[in-house]
């Protein structure tokens, strides 16, 4: 019966001296979400598609996470790009697409998108609100 119970006890001082405590796994991409004030620049072509124009402004990008892992979605008004976050970067996702971006930090944004083959694309630039 005595070795029984030291077999028990010695066992169970094992199996709990190799017990790791769980360490929980945070979502890298919350640091980023939130919503950001910008400048935005746009150029594209003239009504006569003869020049091109730029047209200067401010507006808000949204930036929520996506069910996918790693991947965020941008909102700029009406439009919403889905990009993929490696580091501090910003890729086109699905690839193949014209848009893109990075963080400088967790507060401050640069986002390009060219939504077709024309020459029109918008820069924006901003910091989180």
């Amino acid at each position: 019966m005595k070795k029984i119970a030291l077999l028990l006890l010695m066992g169970f001082i094992i199996c709990t001296a190799f017990n790791k405590p769980m360490v929980l796994l945070t979502d890298y991409r919350d640091a980023y979400v939130g919503s950001y004030f910008c400048n935005s620049s746009c150029q594209g072509l003239n009504s006569q598609h003869t020049a091109l124009t730029t047209n200067n402004g401010t507006t808000t990008i949204g930036v929520a996470k996506d069910l996918l892992d790693s991947i965020l979605k941008i909102t700029i008004g009406k439009s919403t790009y889905q990009v993929k976050l490696k580091n501090n970067r910003m890729y086109a996702y699905p690839v193949g697409r014209h848009w893109g971006g990075k963080f400088f930090a967790a507060d401050s944004i640069g986002f390009t998108a060219s939504v077709s083959l024309a020459p029109n694309a918008c820069s924006y630039t901003g910091k989180k609100n």
